[in-house]
C-alpha cells in the first residue's frame, strides 16, 4: 500500500507565520520528543517511519512548496510537484498516474492521507489495518473516521449503518454522509454514532479509472501536468466517495485535530512564548510566537495570540483570529519569507546588513568557529586569506571564509549581507 499525503494549504489561517510557500505543515513550534521543535510534516514523517509505512509514502505538494517538502523527508519518501492547486481529487489522480508510470502493481493500494494531521501514534498504525478491512468488508473504498470529541459544523460526519455485522468491531458500512451539519443536525449525528471525517481513504488504484474518465482526464501524468492551470477544482469526496456503491469505516477512538486555527495550534504549544517575548500581568491563555529578532510584550490581555514573522504581525482575541483569511482576501500576498530547506535552529545563525567605506576592512580572527558567508549587493573590493591571498570581488558574487583569519577589503562604498554559522552563537 502507498501513503499519499496531500500537502496543500494556502496559508492565510496562520498568518504571519505561514504563506503560500511556506505553509503551516512547515512551522516549527510544536514539542519534538525529547525536547527541541518540530513542525507539522516532521512529526507526521516520524510517525508514519514509527508504523513501518514511510517507505511507501508519496507527498504531493504545489511546486512551490516542493523544495521544502523534499527537504524534510530527504531520502526517507518521495515527492511529487503539482503546478497548481485544483483539489484532493485532482492530487490524487497526479499520483495514481506517477505511481503507474513507475510500474507499480495495478491493483495496488492507495491510502490518501492529509499531511496536517495531527494524532496519536495509534491513527498511523490504524492505516496498516485499511486493506485488511478493504478485502474483508468487500467494499470499493476503506474510510477512518474518528470519534467526535465534542459538537461541531467545521467537519463532515460519516454515518455508519445502523445493522450491526460479524466483523463491527473491525468495520461498519457507510450509510451516507453530512457535510458541515449545523449544530443541532451534529448534535444528534453524534448521538447515533456518526464519526468525524478524517480524509483518510483506501481504494484499489485501478478503482480510480472510471472517474478519470467520467471527468474527462488524461490517463498520462505528463498530459495531466500539462493541462493543470485549466483544470477546475474537484474534490474527491464528490468526484469519488459519494458516488461509490460499498464503502467501509473503521472507528477510531483517540486525539485527532486540526490545527489549522491560532487557538488549535497554540493550544499544543509547550510554552505561552516562543521566540522572544513576555506575557505578564493578567493574560491567560495568551500566547506569543515571535519569529522575528525582537520582543513582544503582552501586559494583561487574555485570550489573544501576538504573531510576528518577517511578513508581518498578527494581534487578535483567539476566537476571531480566523478573520485574518477573510481580510488577506483571495489577492496573492507579498512575501518576505521564503525557504527551500527546513530553517536553523535559533541561535546557530546570524544575519547581518553590513556596508563598508573605502578603504575600510571586514575582518574573521584566528580562533573563529563555525563559517560566515557574505553575498555582494554592491560595491567593489578585495577578499582572501594571508595564506591563500586575496582576489577581487564584485557584486552578485557570493564569498566563503574557508580559513581564518579573512579579510574582506573595501576600495568603493560596498553593501553586502553577513550570515554566519557557528555553535556559539
Amino acid at each position: 500500500m502507498h501513503i499519499v499525503l496531500l500537502c496543500g494549504g494556502s496559508g492565510k489561517r496562520l498568518w504571519p507565520l505561514s504563506n503560500e510557500i511556506r505553509s503551516k505543515l512547515f512551522l516549527e513550534v510544536l514539542p519534538a520528543p525529547g525536547g527541541g521543535y518540530e513542525c507539522m510534516l516532521s512529526r507526521v514523517l516520524r510517525q508514519l517511519e514509527s508504523a513501518g509505512l514511510l517507505n511507501s509514502t508519496l507527498l504531493v505538494t504545489h511546486s512551490d512548496q516542493a523544495a521544502l517538502a523534499s527537504a524534510y523527508a530527504g531520502n526517507r519518501a518521495a515527492v511529487l510537484a503539482e503546478p497548481h492547486k485544483r483539489g484532493t481529487f485532482t492530487a490524487t489522480v497526479l499520483a495514481a498516474l506517477a505511481l503507474e508510470e513507475r510500474e507499480e502493481p495495478e491493483d495496488g493500494l492507495m491510502c490518501v492521507v492529509p499531511a496536517d494531521t495531527y494524532a496519536d501514534d495509534r491513527f498511523w498504525q490504524l492505516l496498516g489495518q485499511l486493506p485488511k478491512v478493504l478485502e474483508t468488508s468487500g467494499a470499493d473504498i476503506a474510510l477512518l473516521g474518528t470519534e467526535p470529541t465534542q459538537v461541531s459544523s467545521q467537519f463532515g460526519y460519516i454515518v455508519p449503518e445502523a445493522r450491526e455485522n460479524e466483523r463491527a468491531a473491525d468495520y461498519k458500512k457507510v450509510a451516507r454522509f453530512a457535510e458541515k451539519p449545523s449544530p443541532e443536525e451534529a448534535a444528534r449525528l453524534i448521538n447515533e454514532g456518526a464519526l468525524w471525517n478524517c480524509g483518510v481513504f483506501v481504494f484499489r488504484r485501478r478503482s480510480l479509472g472510471e472517474y478519470i474518465q467520467r471527468a474527462g482526464l488524461p490517463l498520462h501524468a505528463q498530459e495531466l501536468l500539462e493541462q493543470y492551470e485549466k483544470l477546475p477544482v474537484r474534490s474527491f469526496d464528490q468526484e469519488v466517495v459519494e458516488r461509490s456503491r460499498q464503502i467501509a469505516v473503521v472507528r477510531y477512538a483517540g486525539e485527532w485535530q486540526d490545527l489549522g486555527s491560532w487557538s488549535a495550534l497554540t493550544a499544543k504549544l509547550a510554552e505561552p512564548v516562543t521566540g522572544k517575548g513576555l506575557i505578564s500581568g493578567s493574560s491567560p491563555n495568551s500566547h506569543i510566537v515571535n519569529e522575528l529578532p525582537f520582543p513582544l510584550h503582552i501586559i494583561n490581555v487574555p485570550d489573544i495570540i501576538a504573531a510576528a514573522s518577517r511578513d508581518g504581525i498578527l494581534i487578535a482575541a483567539k476566537e476571531e483570529a480566523n478573520r485574518i483569511k477573510d481580510l488577506l482576501g483571495q489577492e496573492q500576498q507579498d512575501m518576505l519569507f521564503r525557504s527551500a530547506c527546513p530553517p536553523p535552529r535559533p541561535g546557530n545563525v546570524e544575519t547581518s546588513h553590513l556596508f563598508l567605506r573605502p578603504g575600510q576592512n571586514l575582518t574573521l580572527g584566528a580562533g573563529r568557529t563555525g563559517s560566515c558567508w557574505w553575498l555582494i549587493l554592491k560595491g567593489a573590493g578585495t577578499a582572501g586569506s594571508a595564506e591563500g591571498g586575496s582576489r577581487p570581488f564584485a557584486p552578485g558574487q557570493v564569498l566563503r571564509s574557508e580559513v581564518h583569519p579573512f579579510q574582506l577589503s573595501a576600495l568603493q562604498d560596498t553593501e553586502l549581507l553577513e550570515i554566519r554559522f557557528s555553535p556559539e552563537l
